[in-house]
């Protein structure tokens, strides 16, 4: 059976943190990752002990390897991957799956930061396409906090390889991505994209999170995944400590195991979190994974539900003054931008036309090209129709 069809009848559950367990073993300034090579027992020995504590679900010590990381390190991306995928998979034997972690960039993606979406998803596509020819099981596109990146690393997953794709992201106490969006903006991007498995890392505890896990269950369609952090850090004599043993985080965890079908730890939890939580959570039944059924439009941080009540923007034909007839749309009340390109040249550029609209407003836009025949029968502050949509 494959990896993401067990979900539907049993529950997995991943490793605990990998940085938590290296801090001991890296010399300042040192990359995790690149002791993949130097140290690959030790690597070999940390997913050892999570799978002797009962997890099914590996994670590969590869969450920076990416080329802007690993510049200096005098390694290459394909290199340090392919060495982690073997330690996972030596230590794994047939007992577990191998999830190639996949972490941010570290650079900001247009239309928040300078780096453009291509290059992005370009950089994202050489651990990808070393991973999976390693023989990873599935990608796990992690501690995402924007979704312009979460699109870029799905695009590379994607284009680059055949395996399943799974994204969990980070949210902060108002629960929102760094770029702002919440979580049904988070929800409809991976959705669509074709995400095999959702759900949330990092961040906060269980407690904390929890509220967090529960709306994403309201909103998903997916198999979700429940990694959280083993408290709030807190700083003790210039290290990073997190203070909740494995018996509470055990116990916190079981009241979020019925809306997760993977569980596992991410900052400050160990090998003994990880069989704790195995032992308390094992036998909780999940709840059914039901398809919600609705139409959601979303630009990078700002979801909308399309309904009867939905307001849309008067069609707006692009020219220079494209920003300012943006902006008067937004003031009037408009939910949903409606760029009009029927008989007009600017369908050639639309990436331009879309990044000037991102500049002025985080409102979604719908656009209407002689393709789709879209027929507006109404305008600002009424219901509109949208036949052939």
């Amino acid at each position: 059976m494959s990896l993401v069809n067990k979900l539907y009848t049993e529950r997995l559950f991943f490793c605990g943190s990998m940085g938590t367990m290296l801090e001991p073993l890296l010399k300042p300034g040192e990359l995790p990752e690149v002791l993949n090579i130097t140290k690959p027992e030790a690597i070999c020995n940390i997913h050892t002990a999570y799978i002797n504590a009962g997890a099914n679900l590996i994670k590969t010590n590869t969450f920076g390897a990416n080329c802007l990381k690993l510049s200096k390190a005098g390694h290459t991306v394909e290199e340090v991957v392919k060495a982690a995928v073997y330690a996972a998979k030596l230590a794994a034997g047939d007992s577990a799956f191998i999830a190639l972690s996949v972490g941010p960039l570290g650079k900001m993606i247009k239309p928040v930061g300078d780096m453009p979406l291509g290059e992005a998803v370009e950089i994202f596509a050489e651990p990808v396409i070393a991973g999976a020819k390693a023989g990873a099981d599935m990608i796990l596109i992690e501690t995402m906090g924007d979704t312009c990146e979460i699109k870029a690393a799905m695009l590379a997953a994607k284009e680059n390889s055949a395996l399943p794709i799974a994204v969990t992201f980070t949210l902060d106490k108002q629960g929102r991505l760094f770029t702002g969006g919440d979580i049904l903006t988070a929800v409809s991007l991976i959705e669509h994209m074709g995400a095999d498995l959702i759900g949330l890392n990092c961040g906060f505890g269980v407690e904390q999170s929890l509220p967090q896990l529960q709306e994403l269950f309201e909103h998903t369609n997916l198999p979700i995944i429940f990694n959280p952090n083993a408290g709030l850090p807190q700083l003790v004599d210039g290290k990073t400590i997190y203070n909740t043993t494995p018996a509470e985080y055990a116990q916190h965890m079981q009241a979020a195991a019925p809306y997760a079908r993977i569980m596992g730890g991410c900052c400050g939890t160990r090998p003994e979190h990880i069989m704790a939580m195995i032992e308390k959570c094992g036998s909780v039944v999940m709840m059914p994974i039901e398809q919600k059924v609705r139409v959601v439009i979303s630009s990078y941080n700002k979801a909308v539900v399309l309904g009867e009540s939905t307001i849309y923007g008067k069609p707006i034909v692009p020219s220079e003054n494209i920003q300012d007839d943006v902006l008067d749309s937004v003031d009037d009340g408009a939910e949903v931008v409606v760029l009009d390109l029927r008989g007009c040249n600017a369908v050639s550029n639309i990436p331009e036309i879309l990044e000037d609209i991102q500049e002025v407003t985080n409102v979604p836009v719908v656009l209407i090209t002689e393709e789709q025949q879209i027929k507006i029968k109404n305008y600002v502050g009424k219901v509109i129709t949208m036949d052939g949509a």
